[in-house]
């Protein structure tokens, strides 16, 4: 039924360095999913598999595309009737809010290590995912906003754990008031440490 086990760990070995930041974080997040929630990892690669099919080609990386699709077209083929009742932008939304929910409540409570900056940047990277589903490539705006807040939190918490100092929660930088409920976007700089997806471009095709 699964993708996962050593082809999806090596699918994310054989990604072409070209690749290595647009598309890889995709497949390295996938592997993360399959045990219990194969349909994201499914939708995550598909992901990785639109990206990578926006990217100029060479023959190494449309070598490592035509893999990849292979793969899908069998895990497609296996999760037939599963995938039929499943709508893959509410598959990974759902996912994607449950993860930043945990983050958030995580952070708010004092907590800003390691666990919760992998919550938090993976969400990210969830609902960065629904992008694929979009006619125009670009998120919703519920989905943008949590994308930017969600780095925004993990480059702060990255900063404070290379430098091993405490985190200090923006929420409770005055004492105790919380942010807004709509989590207003960070600075523009504020997510340096993650860097932006590659534009949404329309697919090449494979020959």
């Amino acid at each position: 039924r699964g993708y996962g086990g050593a082809g999806a760990e090596l699918i994310v070995e054989q990604c072409p360095p070209d690749w290595h930041k647009s598309v890889r974080p995709f497949l390295q997040r996938a592997v993360d999913f399959d045990a219990k929630q194969p349909l994201v990892s499914y939708f995550l690669r598909t992901h990785a598999a639109s990206v990578a099919s926006a990217q100029p080609r060479t023959a190494p990386t449309t070598k490592f595309l035509i893999q990849l699709l292979d793969r899908l077209e069998a895990f497609k083929a296996a999760n037939a009737s599963e995938l039929a009742n499943s709508d893959g932008r509410t598959v990974l939304t759902r996912a994607g809010l449950m993860l930043f929910t945990r983050a958030d409540d995580m952070e708010r409570a004092g907590q800003g290590d390691e666990t919760v900056l992998k919550l938090f940047f993976t969400a990210s990277q969830v609902l960065e995912a629904t992008r694929q589903f979009m006619p125009d490539g670009k998120l919703d705006p519920v989905a943008e906003e949590k994308v930017k807040y969600a780095k925004y939190m993990a480059s702060i918490m990255k900063k404070a754990i290379d430098a091993k100092q405490p985190y200090v929660s923006p929420n409770n930088a005055d004492g105790g008031a919380a942010a807004p409920p709509n989590h207003a976007p960070p600075p523009p700089t504020a997510a340096a440490a993650f860097p932006a997806p590659a534009p949404y471009a329309a697919p090449q095709p494979l020959m």
